[in-house]
């Protein structure tokens, strides 16, 4: 349920049935007079159903009349139906009147807040804490709120914030924030050489400024000039330059992994406990008598359900459940080829960490059988960019 359909059902609405030869011409009029008219379905060639709010009823009557067409209640819903059935009980009608006053009241406070666009859990923690150091949390007015100082502020604490957004749907408030993308690394003014971060053979070399030192099908060692930032001219001396190039080599690359025979491993034994607890206007109450875990190794799971009228007005009211699931530490023995499997599995995952945005020609593999585990090792002919800047000093600076 949306505000408009609350505010559909506070106003009362009618659910009625047009007949006639001509029911388009009724549809027609309710556009050219722009009627308040929804849920339009056709049920035959001469009948069409629809809705519209109790005060616009005899408009849309009259549009009836002067389209040829007849009009009947099929259906009368809404808060006016409700107070005309109770009309004499005054205690209900009290009631009612009190919980409208205090929906609309408790509307006006932030009840749930949802933070969104980060990946890291530490860094939704310091938003939520920002937020709530400058009085943006569960139960903060929101006509008190300065949203744009509270984005101002996040950004000032968290450099790396390139944007955030603070939306409140009724007493939902939604927050979305983005990091900023790292900028690419422009070409430097300072004096530098650039050297081998690693051994290998040159693939290919262009010097975009600087003065070379290799060439293709060079082997070169870790640490070994590749192109140089000082020029040398008999006319006007040296003088220093920032070297650029891209320098590819073939490299080896290895990585490897042990995987025992025998590992313990917490397996779950079936056994849980829940525990529920109550929040209400931002305070939580337990609803057991023993809210702590009853095992002395577990694992946790918690479900939480707001009391939400329709999708944008959330009440300060919610119930969770904790839930404790008992486990226990097992010897989990594995085959040869079981542990060959997982150490496979691993490999690829590191793979894909560490061997990514490189250009692989060649991939080994080396398996080693032992008494207490499997040892296997990938060992990669990769193709990279191996030039790495090192400043140059001058004497006196």
């Amino acid at each position: 349920m949306k505000i408009i359909d609350l505010v559909n059902v506070v106003l009362g609405y009618i659910e009625f049935e047009v007949t006639g030869a001509e029911c388009e011409r009724f549809l027609t009029k309710v556009m050219r007079d722009n009627l308040c008219v929804w849920a339009i379905e056709r049920v035959d060639g001469c009948t069409l159903r629809a809705k519209c709010r109790m005060v616009d009823y005899k408009t849309v009557q009259q549009a009836c009349a002067d389209s040829a067409t007849e009009i009947k209640i099929l259906e009368q819903k809404g808060v006016p139906k409700i107070l005309k059935r109770y009309r004499y009980r005054y205690g209900f009608l009290a009631g009612l009147i009190v919980f409208v006053v205090l929906l609309f009241v408790m509307s006006s406070f932030i009840w749930s807040i949802e933070i969104t666009g980060l990946d890291d859990y530490e860094d939704q923690t310091l938003v939520a804490q920002i937020l709530e150091e400058n009085g943006f949390h569960v139960g903060a007015p929101v006509f008190l709120q300065d949203f744009q100082e509270l984005k101002r502020e996040v950004m000032r604490q968290m450099e790396d914030v390139a944007y955030i957004t603070i939306n409140v749907l009724g007493s939902k408030a939604e927050v979305e924030v983005r990091h900023s993308v790292p900028q690419p690394e422009l070409l430097g003014t300072d004096p530098c050489n650039l050297v081998a971060q690693t051994d290998g053979q040159i693939v290919n070399i262009e010097t975009y400024q600087g003065v070379p030192y290799v060439k293709k099908n060079d082997v070169v060692q870790k640490g070994q000039l590749l192109v140089g930032g000082i020029f040398d001219s008999k006319r006007i001396g040296y003088r220093l330059v920032h070297a650029n190039a891209k320098v590819q080599a073939r490299v080896l690359k290895k990585i490897n992994v042990f995987v025992p025979y025998e590992q313990v491993q917490s397996v779950p034994t079936g056994q849980t406990s829940s525990h529920a607890y109550l929040t209400l206007f931002g305070h939580r109450f337990d609803l057991s008598f023993s809210p702590q875990s009853p095992y002395e190794t577990y694992e946790t799971s918690e479900t939480k359900t707001d009391v939400t009228i329709g999708e944008e007005v959330v009440l300060p009211i919610s119930f969770g459940t904790v839930t404790y699931s008992q486990t226990q530490e097992k010897n989990f023995i594995r085959g040869k080829e079981e542990a060959l499997a997982y150490a496979r599995q691993q490999l690829q995952q590191q793979e894909q960490m560490q061997i990514k945005n490189m250009t692989v020609e060649k991939r080994d593999e080396t398996v080693t059988y032992s008494a207490e585990g499997v040892f296997c090792e990938y060992a990669y002919t990769v193709i990279e960019d191996i030039a790495l800047p090192i400043q140059i000093y001058e004497e006196g600076n």
